[in-house]
C-alpha cells in the first residue's frame, strides 16, 4: 500500500479515479477509468474476499 500511494500520489489522472471512487462519485450510467477499476475490483474481492 505505501508502494502504491507513494507511485500513485505524482500521477493526477490516478488520484481522480481514486477521489471518485472513495467520495462515492461514480456514475452508473457513464463506463469511465474509475468505474471499471472499481467494477474490476469489486469481482476480485468477490473471488478472493480472506486475501
Amino acid at each position: 500500500m505505501r508502494e502504491l500511494s507513494r507511485v500513485g500520489i505524482h500521477s493526477r489522472t490516478l488520484m481522480e479515479w481514486v477521489l471518485r471512487i472513495m467520495a462515492n462519485l461514480l456514475r452508473p450510467d457513464e463506463l469511465g477509468p474509475a468505474e471499471a477499476a472499481y467494477k474490476a475490483a469489486s469481482k476480485i474481492v468477490r473471488l478472493f474476499p480472506n486475501a
